[in-house]
């Protein structure tokens, strides 16, 4: 497993609540690469526009069914290995502590990959 960090000089004082990154990481490598033997997850940071950063949380994993993305996005997502509570647990966080609505945006297509996209203001 390869892991790239690249974060933008002019937000590296950037705040970011804590454990936020951790279960996205996580969900990775235990969903995306269950079936793959190696991989990559990349973890890019930018500004974005003025008062923004984006953070982004790329792999190269299997990817999601259409079908249960629409379910993680509905908010009901629960599988046989998952409470699905991750993903939806950093969204209200997000969202009671920065006050903005959908911080997390989740696109996927199966057999290349998960891009995780969070977008908060940006705080130093």
């Amino acid at each position: 497993m390869n892991l790239e960090i690249d974060i933008e000089k002019d937000i590296e004082d950037a705040k970011i609540l804590s454990m936020i990154l951790q279960p996205i990481v996580e969900n990775s490598i235990v969903h995306g690469f269950a079936k793959k033997r190696e991989g990559m997850i990349k973890i890019v940071a930018k500004k974005h526009y003025a008062n923004y950063v984006k953070i982004q949380i790329i792999d190269n994993g299997s990817g999601i069914e259409p079908e249960v993305l629409e379910e993680i996005t509905k908010k009901s997502f629960v599988s046989k290995t998952s409470t699905g509570i991750g993903i939806e647990n950093i969204k209200k966080r997000l969202e009671f502590f920065f006050g903005i609505k959908e911080p997390i945006f989740i696109e996927s297509k199966k057999d290349i990959g998960t891009t995780v996209t969070i977008t908060i203001p940006y705080i130093h």
